[in-house]
């Protein structure tokens, strides 16, 4: 049975979890993204939560387990700028149930796309399990898609993955 989650808007005192989030999970990503998830960590810490999306706490019971960052790009169109999981509590399902939420949390959306690191098989492998599909294969081709609407929000070396479900 996957496990129940809970996704709850963030306050800014939810700050430093976040922080904490970015750090916990940065020795994953430093061989490929040196030094990213401690300077967005920093970032937290010093201005607070992006304005740029909805960053919502994923829980497990009362625990706080990871944060995700999430936002309408068009009417039926919805962006995760990030789906992130603490490691104590990766590779238990939490991470695919947030994601199940994820998809239902902008009202009227119908597809949900997302960017990740080329280099990174475990979450490509990760959201090829959850039904996502290669949607663009480089950064021309992402920064393009759907009329350019994820024209500044395509970070370098990423694909482009997506997944409808209506």
């Amino acid at each position: 049975m996957p496990p129940t989650v809970r996704l709850l808007p963030a306050v800014d005192g939810d700050r430093d979890f976040v922080a904490s989030v970015w750090r916990a999970v940065a020795p994953l990503y430093d061989p490929l993204l040196p030094g990213a998830f401690a300077y967005e960590a920093r970032i937290v810490e010093r201005r607070g939560l992006s304005s740029r999306y909805d960053t919502l706490l994923v829980h497990a019971g009362e625990a706080r387990i990871g944060f995700a960052g999430i936002t309408r790009l068009r009417p039926r169109t919805a962006y995760l700028a990030q789906l992130y999981v603490l490691p104590a509590w990766q590779r238990q399902g939490h991470g695919a149930a947030a994601l199940r939420q994820l998809e239902t949390w902008v009202p009227d959306a119908d597809e949900l796309v997302l960017h990740v690191h080329r280099q990174a098989s475990w979450a490509r492998a990760f959201y090829a399990r959850q039904g996502y599909d290669v949607w663009a294969a480089d950064e021309p081709a992402s920064r393009t898609w759907g009329d350019g609407v994820l024209a500044g929000w395509t970070p370098p070396a990423t694909l482009l993955l997506g997944r409808r479900w209506r």
